[in-house]
């Protein structure tokens, strides 16, 4: 039997999401079904969420609850964050063991990671109770090297220039 494939998309670049949405655009072409779980964003008019959901075997979750800033920046703490990012990796645990998907996209984990709102061995214990041939893609900023070094392909987004650095605000269709 087929071992399950982890990818890991992060750095600082530009695509990362895209690159894994892409991914699902691809699977459904195939007649494959993808499971897409959002970490950290919260619902909102993102163009790639309402188009995935229009994509036949597609199932899209977002459970982010906004920016990660803590409560002295006005929004959820830390500890709420944490609490949001848990139960999405119960979601995608949950629904990634029912048989009916053949890629998961776990949607800014690796940031999640980052910011400490997952631990190292909640996802190792995920991604180790994974079975067949399903593939997982783990998008975000600041994939730890243990992530990196368990996946079976790591590709970093590297940013050589970005509009937001000239003071273009982000449009519509481009960044949401």
């Amino acid at each position: 039997m087929e071992k399950p494939l982890v990818i890991v998309l992060t750095g600082n670049g530009k695509g990362k999401s895209t690159s894994a949405f892409g991914q699902v655009l691809r699977a459904s072409g195939h007649g494959m079904k993808a499971l897409v779980v959002q970490f950290v964003k919260s619902p909102g008019e993102y163009g790639e969420i309402a188009s995935l959901r229009r994509i036949p075997g597609a199932e899209v979750h977002t459970m982010g609850i906004g920016f990660v800033g803590g409560p002295r920046g006005g929004g959820p703490s830390k500890e709420e964050h944490r609490k949001a990012a848990l139960e999405a990796l119960g979601l995608a645990r949950e629904r990634a063991a029912s048989g009916g998907f053949d890629l998961v996209v776990l949607d800014e984990a690796n940031f999640a990671l980052s910011m400490g709102l997952l631990e190292r061995d909640e996802v190792l214990d995920f991604l180790d109770g994974l079975n067949g041939p399903l593939a997982v893609v783990l998008t975000g900023r600041g994939a730890p090297g243990w992530l990196s070094d368990r996946a079976d392909t790591v590709t970093e987004m590297l940013e050589v220039k970005h509009h937001y650095a000239a003071g273009v605000k982000a449009r519509k269709g481009i960044e949401f």
